[in-house]
């Protein structure tokens, strides 16, 4: 859905494939259900094949949520795009499961404390996400 920017991420991915010599996928995981949701899909899946990124792109689709937490659990990094607001449930499951959780979303600046710099980017900003990511990887020594 938009109100996910999961364009954002796209831009990010493409932005890491461009800078940085890791290897790494981008998995989107969850359904369309309005046209609206359809229509983006459309122009996300788009956005991937124009700027060659099909290697680096899963849609995953629809997951159980009772088979969710292995999706987490095969993560090195969770990346949640939406706009400040509330708690969404994505960020503190993929923390429960021990992921390095990225948010554009103010509201977890509390509940990082002392990393909340480190964890939070500017809303759809995808050239500082990039970075964190790359910084992240770097200070757990995954290069």
């Amino acid at each position: 859905t938009p109100i996910k920017n999961v364009d954002i991420l796209l831009k990010a991915g493409e932005i890491l494939k461009n800078s940085w010599n890791k290897a790494f996928v981008i998995t989107l995981i969850g359904p369309t259900s309005t046209e609206e949701d359809k229509q983006y899909k459309k122009e996300l899946e788009q956005f991937v094949q124009t700027r060659g990124l099909q290697d680096l792109v899963q849609f995953r689709g629809s997951v159980p949520y009772k088979e969710i937490h292995k999706e987490y659990w095969e993560a090195d990094v969770v990346v949640n795009l939406c706009p400040t607001g509330g708690i969404d449930k994505m960020v503190v499951e993929g923390m429960a499961a021990g992921n390095i959780t990225v948010v554009s979303n103010e509201t977890f600046r509390p509940l990082f404390g002392p990393y909340a710099e480190v964890l939070i980017y500017p809303y759809q900003n995808a050239d500082i996400l990039a970075e964190k990511i790359k910084e992240l990887f770097k200070a757990q020594n995954k290069k």
